[in-house]
């Protein structure tokens, strides 16, 4: 394959260590900063901080003082070997990355670390391993299928890459990087699957992948163009339904008012006779 869509930038951040109770403070007074756990803390979050801006010399520096503090933590080793990836410091890399995956042999992220370092140095079996047992880990990790697909490729076992490739699209449709190293595999069959290769190369594209050269160059030859897709139209609002003013209802007429009855005369007292 003509590149590896994959970073070795990979972020396991430490768990921040459980807290002492803090001891009162006077007014005024800073906390102090010397105590292994706080100070731990502190390491972790530098490190990661400058992992993050790719300040690798910095980083490594922070992930170094912090495995001064706890020597067997797996996180900071598996980071610290990330880090010297970076340095170009392929040897002290492997080192602590072989001793994070001894620590904790079920973290997928430094086993596919580890293989891409491999695969580096041109140890594509040692690679394969690595990454194998990654998958192990996390099956469902479409990026651990295509960096496995990869390494197969290095040693010409093309159809176990592209089952592997398979794998990944399945577990994520809208993997842009291994639809573009199918399309890849496509071109370089006798004679290329030229339909094959057009399909995922150009939905590859259409994901945001970037152009390549020489695949361009083979489709044009043999008279496929990508044309990128049309921007799809705004959305209008949707048109508010016209609000229904209900009719307003006749006034009725005030009934005339009843005649005043006349109170009925009292009648005079019978008087007895005698």
């Amino acid at each position: 394959m003509s590149r590896l869509l994959l970073s070795l930038n990979f972020l396991l951040l430490l768990p921040v260590p459980a807290q002492e109770a803090p001891t009162p403070l006077a007014p005024g007074e800073l906390p102090p900063i010397n105590r292994p756990l706080e100070q731990a803390t502190v390491f972790a979050r530098q490190a990661t901080e400058a992992m993050r801006a790719n300040q690798w010399q910095k980083a490594a520096d922070a992930w170094e003082a912090l495995l001064k503090l706890q020597p067997d933590s797996a996180a900071a080793l598996a980071n610290l070997g990330s880090v010297e990836i970076k340095l170009d410091q392929p040897v002290e890399a492997r080192a602590h990355l072989e001793r994070a995956v001894a620590l904790r042999p079920n973290l997928p992220a430094t086993w596919m670390t580890l293989g891409l370092l491999h695969m580096d140095q041109k140890n594509p079996m040692l690679g394969i391993s690595c990454l194998t047992r990654a998958i192990h880990e996390d099956p469902s990790d479409a990026r651990l299928h295509n960096a496995l697909a990869i390494a197969l490729k290095q040693v010409n076992w093309t159809g176990a890459a592209e089952q592997e490739l398979q794998k990944a699209i399945d577990l994520n449709s809208e993997y842009s990087e291994a639809h573009f190293n199918l399309a890849l595999l496509y071109l370089e069959q006798k004679p290329p699957a030229l339909e094959s290769a057009r399909r995922h190369y150009f939905f590859a594209r259409d994901l945001g992948s970037p152009p390549d050269e020489l695949v361009d160059k083979q489709f044009a030859d043999a008279g496929i163009i990508y044309t990128p897709p049309a921007p799809k139209p705004k959305e209008k609002p949707a048109a508010k339904e016209p609000e229904i003013t209900p009719e307003p209802k006749p006034e009725e007429k005030p009934k005339p008012a009843e005649p005043p009855t006349k109170p009925k005369a009292k009648s005079a007292p019978k008087t007895k006779s005698k």
